[in-house]
């Protein structure tokens, strides 16, 4: 119906605009179209349309359109000077429409069924994880999140972390008291009101099957409206200016111990309680239950809320990242797990920016090395330094570990945001916008340490004796007096690198030599009993394998994964592609006004907000911006092929976002016939990836459908 309202209207206007003598030589075309009262102003204005005859009004509607649309042909069979050209026309938009339609079918499609296969893998996660936990339901688990979101809330607006210390690990809980601490600097407190929970998804669940060492986790992505404004700690009236109210989403991950289970009878950490002997909590400084001795944050017993991340910096754990972390665990440390190495991180984090902010080392003694601790003294005594104020943590993610027989090197890509201070003598410029930054954090210890797995997410304790660090200006314990900052215990500050840098990207390159990845499947085939009923069969067996080849870092584009370069696997995220698209667009020094307005609106699509694509442009133009790059012009293309996928699957490939893609495109060498012939490729092959998991998904469901109905007691 729309295409033929379109045509009528095509065929109209195709007719209309030849001169004006070719209607007044048509004879009764004048008087049709508005000459007689009759045709004019009866029908077609107020005698027929008013009153009461609305319906038979539109019975004749329908029939005058088919009779125009039907005098319109006649009129170009009979003038084929017209006729002619408005066919080919007519010819031209039909396909023309035709083809719009099929591409918005096929974005529809894959973005719907990508989400109905994400959504489908959580579904089988969870039945995992209900296997070795069949209490588990994850309603009641979702409530619980959403009670220790209301309860984070209240605690950072009345600035008391009390009441949230067990629940949250030491990482969550010092990135908290770091910007409570830099508030009461500045004298405010912030206040958060009205808050709504629009929705909470879980978007990863990991039901890991190693009963010694790993962890199950669940991600859930948090979307929320609130009324957010700042109040003057001395007046306690409301700073002007301060107040918003907008949208925010992240990503809550909770981890708890693999074997550990769900007493639905009992309270638990985030209700105030014990999950092991159900006395109300009154944790010690051990983070031991002062009833019955329980390590309280450990996730032995219950769910600890171990990372709040942006939503558009988040990146799932459980992906295809066999990299050199994971030769690691497998080689050196059974007990190793990427959630302690992030945690640690965000800690030190935390007690670096601390340090940088008050200019003085004491917040850093006991979690970096003394090699470390020399060289940034210096910089911190000098008259002009940099320093980031408003700090905030998009995302914390392990991304190697290099060895060898003294000291082991885990390498961390931290992405963050704050606001830039150039401090010269006694002066200090602030920047208006925050900066996005990324780092590359270089934590260390001793070669053959372990990780404690029950201090996986409480690192703050003295490995020796488990008494809580104080903030004296030692590098020992209080306590034992062990020494805390060599790295005999436990992961140390080593270096701290733009993750951009040269030095940043031949440690990235080191930590992952010699690694070429492989995954093998080993098929199993459907077996059946004596009466040729289809008996439960083993779904097929992922092997990872890791093959230690003679591969340098120079050509790690070789290390393959089915087949596929290990760059296409790469975690790369919104934010990550945002800002290396700002920073390609301003290579060349002409990012004007409208691709800057360009850029926003994409950035806006991605859930990138304002403020942060804001500070790209701004540290981009004064060639101050921190973005992974990569390392080749083939990279480069992967890179942009990836930008092109994830706006497919998210469904927001607009006319905006495909400008975008074809000028960053331009800038990597490539023309527009190339960036529109990768676009087609990409959909075709993801419109055919979707079409073929959905197929097997259904073919699965009903063997499952068999397999369920099939019941040996039936004959």
């Amino acid at each position: 119906m729309r295409f033929a309202r379109a045509l009528v209207l095509l065929l109209s206007g195709l007719i209309l605009i030849p001169a004006a003598d070719v209607w007044g030589r048509a004879g009764n075309g004048g008087s049709f179209s508005g000459g007689s009262s009759h045709s004019g102003g009866g029908f077609s204005g107020g005698g027929f349309s008013g009153g009461g005859h609305s319906s038979h009004y539109g019975g004749h509607g329908g029939s005058g359109g088919g009779q125009a649309l039907g005098r319109l042909i006649e009129y170009l069979f009979r003038h084929p000077v017209i006729g002619i050209p408005t066919l080919v026309i007519v010819v031209l938009f039909f396909v023309w429409y035709v083809n719009q339609a099929n591409e918005r079918q096929q974005r529809r499609f894959i973005s719907r069924s990508f989400d109905k296969l994400d959504h489908d893998f959580i579904d089988s996660c969870l039945e995992s994880l209900q296997e070795s936990d069949p209490s588990f339901d994850l309603q009641q688990f979702k409530q619980r999140a959403e009670h220790a979101f209301r309860k984070i809330q209240d605690a950072w607006c009345q600035q008391d972390l009390k009441p949230i210390h067990a629940f949250v690990s030491d990482g969550v809980y010092e990135r908290f008291s770091l910007q409570i601490a830099e508030q009461n600097e500045h004298g405010y407190r912030n206040v958060i009101e009205d808050v709504r929970i629009l929705g909470m998804t879980p978007i990863e669940i990991i039901a890991s099957r190693n009963d010694l060492t790993a962890f199950d986790v669940i991600s859930l992505r948090v979307s929320a409206r609130a009324k957010d404004y700042r109040v003057d700690r001395a007046t306690g009236k409301m700073i002007p200016g301060s107040k918003s109210n907008e949208s925010f989403t992240e990503v809550w991950t909770f981890l708890r111990r693999r074997g550990a289970k769900t007493k639905p009878e009992k309270a638990g950490l985030i209700e105030g309680s014990c999950p092991n002997c159900g006395q109300s909590i009154q944790i010690n400084q051990w983070d031991k239950c002062g009833s019955c001795g329980s390590l309280l944050r450990s996730g032995e017993h219950d769910w600890v809320l171990s990372e709040i991340t942006q939503s558009d910096a988040w990146k799932p754990n459980a992906g295809l990242t066999l990299n050199s972390a994971t030769r690691y665990w497998i080689s050196h440390d059974p007990g190793f797990n990427t959630h302690h190495l992030e945690d640690r991180a965000s800690v030190i984090f935390t007690r670096k920016v601390t340090a940088d902010r008050h200019g003085e080392m004491r917040p850093l003694i006991k979690v970096a090395h003394d090699m470390y601790c020399d060289v940034h003294r210096g910089e911190l005594e000098g008259k002009n330094r940099t320093f980031y104020t408003d700090c905030g943590v998009g995302a914390v993610d392990v991304i190697g570990v290099a060895t060898d027989k003294n000291f082991d090197r885990a390498l961390i890509d931290v992405r963050w945001s704050g606001r830039r201070n150039q401090k010269k003598g006694d002066g200090v410029d602030t920047a208006r916008s925050p900066s996005t930054l990324r780092t590359l954090m270089v934590l260390g210890r001793k070669h053959g340490v372990q990780t404690k797995v029950e201090k996986s997410v409480s690192s703050l304790q003295c490995p020796g004796c488990g008494a809580p660090e104080s903030d004296a200006a030692s590098n020992c314990c209080e306590f034992c007096h062990m020494v805390l900052n060599d790295g005999a215990s436990d992961w140390v500050l080593v270096d701290w690198l733009p993750f951009s840098s040269n030095e940043a990207r031949d440690l990235r390159k080191r930590a992952n030599e010699g690694i070429e990845m492989a995954i093998a499947t080993i098929p199993t085939e459907m077996q059946y009993d004596e009466y040729e009923r289809p008996v439960l069969d083993r779904p097929a067996t992922f092997v990872y394998g890791q093959i230690v080849g003679q591969v340098s870092g120079s050509d790690l584009d070789r290390a393959q994964i089915n087949g596929r370069s290990l760059r296409e696997f790469a975690k790369i995220d919104d934010v990550d592609l945002i800002a290396w698209v700002v920073q390609v667009a301003a290579a060349d020094g002409k990012l004007d006004a409208k691709e800057q307005k360009l850029l926003k609106e994409v950035a806006k699509a991605h859930k990138v907000p304002l403020s942060r694509i804001q500070g790209m442009l701004n540290d981009a133009a004064n060639g101050q911006l921190e973005v992974a790059e990569p390392d080749s012009r083939a990279s480069g293309v992967q890179w942009l092929t990836r930008m092109i996928d994830m706006a497919l699957i998210d469904g927001h490939l607009d006319r905006r976002e495909q400008k975008v893609i074809a000028a960053t495109g331009k800038r990597l060498g490539m023309t527009d016939y190339d960036v529109a012939r990768l676009l087609a490729k990409r959909k075709s092959e993801l419109y055919r990836e979707a079409k073929e998991q959905l197929k097997e998904q259904k073919k699965e469901a009903a063997r499952r459908k068999i397999r369920d109905g099939y019941r040996p007691n039936d004959e």
